[in-house]
């Protein structure tokens, strides 16, 4: 649309205090400045524009004149208004003049022009032709004047003269010495023009919805372009045939250019009518339709349900009876279910007057929607389906029971009507059946006793109204478990030496553990193990066990409480305790100078052979395997060359029982004697004859010796007896030649004999001849000599 736009005009300035014989003006208010231009706006959408008002003069410098604009579209188009003129009160007399509203401050996209600036204030002599200033006029060619200059002839004083619509500025007042305050003149107010052509409306075509009598009114749909039917709020015109009706209107709005709706009213007559479309009028345009303006449309009598026939109970899963819809109004649009009173319910889509639903799972109330025409939707009076519950529950046996029982079966129901009838099978076998069966009464299993674990199975229960379940069942399956008496072997730890820690071990070939195992020692008071595990050990009541005891069994009690008293696979078990070893060492010897030692344990008690484990003379151990009681073996360090002690360390019986101390005999020694050592001497020398005696010194053997020796290399001869260091006679005892003995052997009194390597094997007497010969003499001397 074309908008033409004029900002407010200034007032004019007032005037007063002339001194005497002078006067004064109030300068004029400038013109308010013109913008032209086009803007875009949506139709149906409310401008808001904003016209300048006008500015009431004042004994003061005028009002600046309002903006005229449109919101939201200053940017586009703005008219600015003038200013006020100066007030010419004290001073020197001038005023300033209101400058126009400015070109450059407004907006218009096809022009803007400038309001007139005011005239100025002055001061004048009285009489001289002083004046006020004029008001400056509006801008462009439709400005208002502005207020005419009052001037001083004929006194001509007075305030200022007001601007002319649009835009013009007020004149100043003028003021004469002793004459009253003159305000300036009113600034004229703005002024907006909007300029728009009125289109032409149309329409392509016409359609309409069927109605419904109850309401009486249809919605009318519009085809057109957006040219002919834009974004708009329309008032539409139409007639109608049934009832006849004329020059009746609606209220239409387009949101989308080219497509329209409006409500038509009054179609209270059953059958056809026409609906003709006669003007469309938006704001102050208007045109009239004549063509592709009829709709022809039906109007219906309100819908009737009628009510549903048909319902009777069922059992859970079967579908429902035949339905039918009768005494209705209008078509089956659909059906619907619910089970709780339609407080929610479920579309069907079936639109014939019967229906037949699938299966039911609970009671369920059944209804049809009915429509005639368009008129709203009217429900049928429901039929309910009651829908029994299958039987439903759960299957439980007694026991369970240790061997043999007799077997019951109860049927717990939390759904159906009993009694029932039970159908089952005993391990899968053929069917059994039970008649009468009141839930949670047990009855008695086809085979009894039970003597082993039988599963029951349902297969069917019929309720009392004869639904039946087959398959499902909360609990299908009870088990009569028939539990085995315990069954298996008593064991023993062992053997032990001297002593143990007992335990026994049952092992379960049957049964249920943990057991409680009740058992005598030695054939004495019961025992009780409590729980047991099969293959685990417990102890024994009386430990440590000190001597051989045989355990033997009273009963054996399963977790499950079967208990066997007797027939066990093992029934007792005994521990066995073995003495430690016992007994003494002892060695042979004594040896002379060395010997092959052997050593030799005599038992007591343990189990042999025996390994021995010793020490010679407190050294490393030494270890003997094999040993027989009372056999000798070998020592470790053989031959033996030096007395040695043998001790125990350990004895090991073939049952590894072990002693390491309080033998009977913990040690023994092999003896080895040193053989004579020593010298042979002889006395003399003697002179012809001598009484000879032999002394042999022992520096190592057992006295007394015997001493084998030979005289000159002769015979043997032997001196019995002989002390060490003590002489005795030789064999040929006065000893007239010198002779020298020679030893043969000494044998100590502990028989060891040395025959060589004495330390002195040989000793001579030597028997020295008297002297013998002739004396002679020197001589003779003469009267004396050195006789010789």
């Amino acid at each position: 649309m074309t908008v033409e736009a004029w900002g407010g005009g200034g007032a004019g300035g007032g005037a007063n205090n002339s001194a005497a014989l002078t006067g004064r003006g109030g300068a004029g208010g400038g013109g308010g400045a013109y913008a032209h231009g086009t803007i875009n706006v949506t139709p149906s959408n409310t401008i808001n524009v904003k016209v300048a008002q006008a500015k009431t003069g004042a004994i003061t410098t005028g009002l600046k004149g309002d903006d005229s604009y449109i919101e939201t579209y200053e940017s586009v188009l703005f008219a600015a208004g003038g200013s006020g003129g100066g007030a010419n009160t004290t001073g020197t007399g001038t005023a300033t003049a209101g400058a126009g509203g400015l070109a450059s401050a407004s907006k218009g996209s096809i022009t803007t022009t400038s309001g007139d600036t005011g005239g100025a204030g002055n001061a004048f002599l009285l009489n001289l032709g002083g004046s006020s200033g004029a008001g400056g006029k509006g801008g462009g060619a439709g400005g208002g004047a502005g207020g005419a200059s009052r001037t001083s002839a004929l006194l001509g004083i007075g305030p200022g003269i007001a601007g002319v619509s649009p835009g013009g500025g007020g004149s100043g007042g003028l003021h004469l010495a002793g004459s009253p305050d003159q305000i300036g003149g009113d600034g004229a107010r703005g002024e907006v023009r909007v300029t728009y052509t009125c289109p032409t409306y149309g329409i392509t075509g016409t359609s309409a919805l069927g109605a419904c009598t109850s309401l009486g009114t249809s919605l009318v749909t519009f085809a057109s372009t957006p040219t002919l039917l834009p974004i708009g709020v329309y008032t539409v015109t139409y007639n109608t045939s049934l009832p006849a009706a004329t020059a009746l209107t609606a209220a239409m709005t387009v949101t989308t250019a080219g497509t329209g709706q409006f409500i038509a009213v009054g179609l209270t007559s059953a059958g056809s009518s026409n609906i003709t479309v006669t003007n469309l009028k938006s704001g102050v345009c208007s045109t009239n339709i004549s063509a592709s303006n009829l709709a022809t449309i039906t109007v219906s009598l309100p819908s009737a349900g009628g009510s549903v026939t048909g319902g009777v109970p069922v059992c859970s899963g079967q579908t429902s009876p035949l339905l039918t819809v009768g005494g209705h109004n209008g078509s089956v649009v659909r059906w619907q279910s619910s089970t709780d009173s339609f407080n929610t319910f479920t579309d069907i889509v079936n639109t014939a007057i019967t229906y037949t639903s699938g299966g039911l799972t609970q009671t369920t109330q059944f209804r049809a929607v009915i429509q005639n025409g368009v008129c709203s939707e009217a429900f049928s009076t429901p039929t309910t389906v009651t829908v029994n519950p299958l039987p439903q529950g759960s299957l439980t046996a007694n026991g369970p029971f240790c061997a043999t029982g007799a077997g019951l079966l109860t049927f717990t129901a939390t759904a159906g009507t009993g009694p029932y009838t039970i159908v089952y099978k005993e391990n899968g076998g053929s069917n059994q059946t039970a008649s009468n069966v009141v839930s949670g009464t047990p009855f008695a299993t086809f085979t009894t006793p039970v003597n082993a674990s039988t599963t029951y199975t349902l297969v069917s229960v019929t309720g009392a109204n004869t639904c039946v379940r087959n398959s499902g069942f909360t609990g299908g399956s009870a088990t009569i478990t028939i539990n085995p008496l315990p069954q298996g072997s008593l064991t023993a730890n062992g053997p032990f030496c001297a002593t143990g820690a007992g335990q026994l071990t049952f092992t379960a070939t049957a049964g249920t553990g943990p057991y409680t195992i009740v058992y005598k020692e030695n054939g004495g008071a019961n025992q009780t193990a409590s729980n047991v595990v099969s293959g685990t050990p417990f102890a024994t009541f009386t430990t440590p066990v000190n001597a051989t005891t045989t355990y033997t069994l009273v009963s054996v009690t399963g977790a499950n409480t079967c208990v066997r008293n007797s027939g066990f696979t093992g029934g007792s078990a005994t521990i066995t305790i073995n003495p430690l070893p016992q007994g003494s060492l002892t060695a042979n010897g004594p040896f002379c100078a060395t010997g092959a030692g052997q050593l030799t344990f005599t038992a007591t008690a343990g189990t042999g052979p025996y390994t021995i484990i010793y020490k010679e003379n407190g050294g490393a151990d030494q270890t003997a395997s094999n040993v027989v009681s009372g056999t000798p073996f070998a020592t470790f360090t053989t031959p033996v060359n030096a007395t040695t002690t043998y001790t125990l360390v350990s004895v090991t019986g073939t049952n590894t029982c072990v002693r390491n101390s309080g033998f009977t005999g913990g040690s023994a020694t092999i003896t080895v004697n040193p053989l004579p050592q020593g010298s042979l001497t002889a006395n003399g020398p003697f002179c012809a004859t001598g009484a000879g005696l032999l002394t042999f010194t022992a520096t190592a053997g057992t006295g007394p010796y015997t001493i084998i020796y030979k005289e000159n290399g002769g015979a043997d001869q032997t001196a019995s007896n002989v002390v060490s260091g003590t002489s005795f006679a030789p064999f040929t005892s006065t000893v007239t030649t010198s002779t020298t003995y020679t030893l043969v052997s000494v044998t100590g009194a502990n028989t060891c004999v040395r025959n060589s390597g004495f330390t002195g094997g040989s000793a001579t007497i030597t028997v020295n001849p008297l002297p013998q010969g002739s004396l002679t003499a020197n001589g003779p001397f003469c009267a004396t000599g050195a006789g010789l």
